[in-house]
């Protein structure tokens, strides 16, 4: 009998340890996701997103009224979009809370879950983001990230735990060989030391000319102005829609 008051007892005392460590989920009524186009250009350096708070609607439209100083075609019509969307949000008994990224491109953003703090004196807002920064050839505008939850409303500060994650690593492709080509042309002197080939039959959809840089100049040098025929490997990294760089393995024939 002793044994069973006890293990009673026990149960007593350790049942509020338990519950104290569960965390206080808040519900989340809706959410909302998308994103405000600038007329910025170019990625940036990674940064992390901020938090917003919205209890009214005046809150709400001067938040919207922020993003429309973009003065963009495109994010009014998103925006006269979310605007429409959260016309009938009662805030007398929801509120909205709000994060968004800094103008950036290749950027994801992801609400995991919203609780109440450890102390009951504040909401958290879990979020995870990611940001890919890509050499792009014409870099993209860069945009506002967002994403708005509805939540029943608090007076509680709201506090943003955002962690990167960091992009699974892809697999490594093979390195292309670089492709032997022969093209014969005209060997003309070009600005500094560099020296241009330009072929004497152009054909449809290839390149007008070549550079051919550096060391190997002073070796061609000698046969500037004359028709040359040469082997190298063409560069895949174009310095204008219309020429490339040529690095020569050696000189098939001179023209005299």
């Amino acid at each position: 009998m002793k044994f069973f008051i006890s293990v009673f007892l026990s149960a007593i005392f350790l049942a509020p340890a338990v519950f104290a460590s569960e965390e206080n989920h808040v519900k989340v009524i809706r959410q909302y996701s998308g994103s405000f186009l600038t007329n910025v250009a170019g990625s940036s350096l990674t940064r992390p997103p901020y938090i917003q708070a919205i209890r009214s609607k005046d809150g709400l439209e001067y938040l919207l009224g922020g993003f429309e100083k973009l003065k963009n075609r495109i994010t009014q019509r998103r925006i006269n979009k979310l605007r429409g969307q959260l016309k009938k949000l009662d805030f007398s008994k929801h509120m909205l809370v709000g994060v968004f990224s800094q103008p950036m491109d290749n950027y994801k953003m992801k609400i995991e879950k919203v609780v109440k703090d450890t102390a009951g004196n504040a909401i958290e807002l879990i979020v995870n983001y990611q940001h890919q920064i890509k050499s792009n050839r014409i870099p993209p505008k860069k945009s506002i990230h967002y994403m708005l939850a509805v939540i029943p409303k608090s007076d509680y500060p709201v506090v943003l735990m955002a962690t990167e994650m960091v992009p699974a690593k892809s697999k490594k492709r093979k390195a292309k060989l670089a492709k032997l080509i022969t093209v014969t042309g005209r060997l003309m002197a070009l600005r500094g030391n560099d020296l241009q080939l330009v072929p004497v039959v152009i054909k449809r959809g290839k390149k007008h000319s070549y550079y051919i840089r550096g060391e190997q100049t002073g070796k061609l040098e000698e046969h500037l102005g004359k028709v040359v025929t040469l082997q190298g490997t063409v560069s895949h990294e174009r310095n204008s829609p219309y020429e490339w760089d040529l690095t020569v393995n050696k000189v098939v024939k001179v023209f005299n």
